[in-house]
């Protein structure tokens, strides 16, 4: 939606990539380096399990996923106000999935070790090193890996969110890792049909939403088939 208006099918890739490249969220930089280490410190705590973690990383991602579904998705461009409605609707609904399961987490859960492969693609996504020249994303950007936008970014806060639940999923409801899981799977396919078949000449961009693709499909796969058996076995 644009300054209180729908706009039409062939506008909506450009109308998307001109509110994420100035997004309101991304208004006040003093604030970029303190996201960004809040993120790091959740996912510490996540990844090794200390104290009330489990509410602690789904508080932390239901508090920041509200900022960003409505501050990401939000950009003045030069034709009035913009908002992705699409992204911030299915951003809160999230939101409100983690807020409800705060009631079923467990600070019990052991770390999976077969799934530390993911600690690099997380760090990946947190680091989120790129350039722009123009409009076209390259890479680069290592000067600024600790004041980027990664912290208040959804693409790449939830990977490393999804990645620390993967890490130890039985502290987390079923219901709200698959739902956790799926939307940022989905966003995961958007960007990878977007940076390296629309907009092919930022295929770096695409480069760093790879772990958001690949952590997500692990929690949603391998959460929905768990889902799956419980409902088998609580059938009679």
């Amino acid at each position: 939606m644009r300054g209180g208006a729908m706009v039409s099918s062939e506008q909506v890739t450009e109308l998307i990539q001109s509110v994420l490249m100035q997004p309101w969220s991304e208004a006040v930089p003093i604030l970029m380096p303190v996201a960004k280490l809040a993120l790091l410190a959740v996912a510490v705590i996540g990844v090794t399990g200390k104290g009330p973690y489990a509410k602690i990383v789904l508080g932390y991602y239901a508090a920041i996923l509200a900022v960003v579904a409505v501050f990401q998705n939000t950009a003045t461009l030069s034709d009035g106000v913009a908002i992705i409605v699409g992204n911030l609707l299915a951003q809160l609904v999230v939101v409100a999935v983690c807020l409800l399961g705060l009631h079923h987490t467990s600070d019990t859960a052991a770390l999976r070790h077969d799934r530390l492969w993911m600690l690099p693609l997380m760090l990946w996504a947190w680091l989120y090193p790129f350039a722009l020249q123009g409009n076209t994303v390259v890479p680069g950007g290592w000067a600024e890996v600790l004041t980027n936008s990664a912290g208040v970014t959804y693409c790449m806060v939830t990977p490393v969110i999804v990645g620390t639940m993967a890490l130890r999923p039985a502290a987390y409801g079923r219901t709200t890792r698959v739902v956790v899981g799926w939307l940022a799977l989905i966003f995961g396919l958007l960007n990878m049909l977007t940076w390296f078949a629309v907009k092919p000449a930022s295929w770096w961009m695409g480069v760093l939403h790879l772990p958001l693709l690949v952590i997500a499909a692990v929690l949603t796969i391998t959460s929905w088939r768990e889902a799956r058996i419980g409902a088998a076995q609580a059938t009679p």
